[in-house]
């Protein structure tokens, strides 16, 4: 499908109507299998709309050398668990910076994938009780001088102190804004353990405490999706394949919001089919059609029905698609129209390298998804496998 496919049209098909439900709970076992099978063709029209090639990865035998040392040293202390165990979550990390920046530096690799790696054993819950009681008060206690409670902090912030310094080799902004985004992430982690129990009363809306009560404001499923995200470390990531060299960040910081987007929201349509399958109902597409119904909104496919998660689909695709497209247009129409400079760092140079970074990551980014074992996507995967042409 093409760029200027009709996505309203394409979800206004009959075949989608087994979406309109207005959340996960009323779904039984074969509802779920069906709705996962749809979400394969929604994720196939984003694919296409956003102008994807599927992409292969070639594993880098020196990083995954170096990354499964430290974790054998470090992320086992950190975590208090064996390596087998963490063997699935090293994998993961490593297959995503070999996907998403395959021009970057060693170094660069090593360090984004020790941080996927962090996050992603966070997510997994593969961390000692410890760590999950006290990571927000040692976060706290970091921000104010002092030692963190837990192995998991301790390492986590020798971590980030490491990002700033390579990160803001050129210019320290960047890397201050690189090492607060992986911060970011576990404070939002925090934020949504928390989020989650009273998010548990909007559903039951059996308990008359307003201090657990959610108060639903329309934007606010996406403003919580982009603090527990990890979109600021990986959109730095993208423009700075070395320490030396970079784009400048006043070049590309005008895309920020729509690279956040798209790192966020991207994640959110992958990432529902397991949801789904897994029942995790703490996710941004059951919390954006809860806040649709609570402002009043109504369906774009039903008549005269509550906004339903087909509503929260579409309108997430379009989304996302809209600032793949705008970002394409900045970076990619400037390198097609402009002119070479030879071997000169002028302005023409650094959106050629803007543009060719931004196409790998975006590419990278989304063939990760459909690949990595994490988001149980085979079938989907196996289209692109066995059909599409590979690179």
């Amino acid at each position: 499908m093409g760029p200027y496919t009709d996505i309203y049209s394409f979800f206004a098909d009959e075949r989608f109507s087994c979406l309109d439900y207005q959340h996960d709970s009323e779904l039984d076992a074969a509802s779920r299998t069906r709705v996962c099978e749809q979400m394969d063709d929604i994720l196939d029209l984003f694919f296409g709309v956003t102008q994807c090639t599927y992409l292969r990865f070639e594993k880098d035998t020196h990083l995954r050398k170096e990354l499964w040392d430290w974790a054998e040293k470090e992320l086992t202390q950190a975590t208090s668990y064996d390596i087998e165990t963490l063997n699935p979550v090293l994998e993961a990390a490593a297959s995503f910076t070999e996907s998403c920046y395959p021009l970057a530096s060693n170094e660069m690799r090593f360090s984004m994938s020790k941080g996927t790696a962090f996050i992603v054993a966070l997510d997994s819950y593969l961390v000692h009780s410890d760590v999950k009681t006290n990571l927000a008060e040692s976060q706290n206690r970091i921000n104010a001088g002092l030692e963190p409670l837990d192995n998991f902090s301790a390492s986590y912030s020798t971590f980030t102190k490491s990002v700033a310094h390579i990160y803001g080799s050129s210019n320290p902004l960047v890397g201050t804004l690189a090492a607060n985004g992986w911060n970011q992430h576990v404070e939002g982690w925090c934020l949504e353990e928390q989020m989650q129990e009273a998010y548990k009363y909007t559903q039951s809306g059996g308990n008359s405490s307003q201090s657990l009560r959610i108060c639903h404001l329309e934007d606010f499923p996406y403003y919580l999706r982009s603090i527990t995200g990890v979109p600021i470390p990986y959109i730095t990531g993208i423009f700075k394949p070395t320490r030396e060299l970079e784009v400048p960040y006043t070049l590309w910081m005008s895309c920020f919001p729509a690279l956040k987007v798209f790192a966020c929201l991207t994640n959110d349509l992958f990432s529902y089919p397991k949801e789904l399958l897994g029942g995790e109902e703490f996710n941004y597409m059951n919390i954006q059609t809860k806040t649709k119904q609570d402002a009043g909104c109504k369906s774009q496919f039903v008549d005269n029905k509550p906004w339903t998660f087909r509503d929260t689909l579409y309108e997430t695709v379009t989304r996302a698609a809209n600032c793949v497209q705008a970002i394409d247009e900045i970076f990619l129409s400037q390198r097609s129209g402009s002119k070479s400079r030879g071997a000169g760092r002028g302005l023409d140079y650094e959106f050629q390298l803007a543009a060719s970074l931004w196409s790998l990551f975006k590419q990278g980014y989304i063939s990760w998804h459909i690949r990595c074992p994490r988001y149980k996507l085979d079938s989907l995967r196996s289209r692109y496998e066995n059909s599409e042409p590979v690179f």
